[in-house]
């Protein structure tokens, strides 16, 4: 969500690239296409050395043909971080409910 949401950014400020790449979408495969290395392979590697995963990826961007004035602030507007944080309080809203309505128990004290 946070890279699509960069993405459909860029795209309503007027840069295309990122919606022509298939970037302005939920699924990751375009995000693994672009950049297989930041999505699988060091997420996989830290998960299992370190037992914390860290990972990246991009959304393409092209100021070309583009003022710094259009450019820049369309980099700076919080969508990715937005869009991440709307996701977890959804999740944290659907494991509430399924707790209270019994759909899964919670994990036991230690």
């Amino acid at each position: 969500m946070h890279e699509a949401a960069h993405a459909w950014t860029a795209l309503r400020g007027g840069d295309p690239t990122a919606w022509r790449g298939g970037q302005v979408s939920l699924s990751p495969w375009p995000h693994i296409r672009r950049s297989p290395l930041g999505m699988l392979v060091v997420p996989l590697i830290t998960t299992f050395t370190q037992g914390w995963t860290m990972g990246w990826a991009t959304a393409p961007s092209t100021a070309r043909g583009q003022p710094a004035t259009r450019a820049a602030p369309r980099s700076w507007r919080p969508r990715g971080p937005r869009a991440t944080s709307s996701s977890r309080l959804v999740a944290l809203g659907l494991l509430r409910a399924g707790l209270a309505l019994g759909a899964f128990d919670a994990p036991a004290a230690r």
